[in-house]
């Protein structure tokens, strides 16, 4: 940070934000489907509710005198692509997330199909409780099943506030927040 003058009495802190310090220890997670259209279709409709998007999508060509295996990717929100015809191209991933792609959803690398972690799941960050809410709403009108609806959960900590479902491929999905009062509002908005 540094503290950077606005006049000649007051001060102002600007915090200046580095690729670490905005992700924190985790660059991304990726998930695998058995039906990328599917997928897309719901984390399309669930993650605007936490303030998230698509970011980009990876198409791989199905024409073979393109060549099986070539690849190339889409920034941007478009569901379909626009540099190849789509009978000619299938999407094989697409990312999520605010700046930058923190969350992918793809096809599996080796075809053979894709199942969910026994013991894994993956948190979505809320900023309040209302968020963890419409997140929830979200991805039950989406056709996510029920894990647990949102509310406190003492067990993880008198601060926390989490919603739990599970996706169409059946990953296991939260959204949480971690209430901290003052310091969290500071720290999180």
């Amino acid at each position: 940070f540094r503290i950077h003058p606005r006049s000649y009495f007051s001060w102002r802190l600007v915090v200046v934000l580095s690729p670490s310090t905005m992700f924190g220890i985790i660059s991304h997670v990726s998930v695998g489907t058995n039906d990328i259209a599917a997928s897309a279709r719901f984390y399309d409709a669930v993650m605007p509710a936490i303030g998230s998007k698509r970011i980009m999508t990876i198409y791989q060509r199905t024409d073979p005198a393109e060549g099986e295996d070539a690849m190339f990717k889409e920034m941007g929100t478009a569901t379909s692509p626009t540099t190849c015809d789509a009978d000619k191209c299938q999407a094989v991933a697409v990312a999520y997330g605010k700046y930058a792609p923190e969350f992918w959803i793809q096809m599996t690398l080796d075809r053979n199909p894709a199942t969910p972690g026994n013991g894994t799941h993956f948190a979505f960050s809320g900023k309040n409780q209302a968020m963890v809410r419409a997140w929830y709403d979200a991805a039950i009108a989406a056709g996510a099943k029920d894990n647990g609806p949102p509310g406190p959960r003492p067990q993880y900590g008198k601060q926390y506030y989490g919603a739990f479902a599970i996706d169409p491929d059946g990953n296991k999905i939260e959204c949480m927040y971690w209430d901290m009062g003052w310091m969290g509002y500071c720290a999180i908005q």
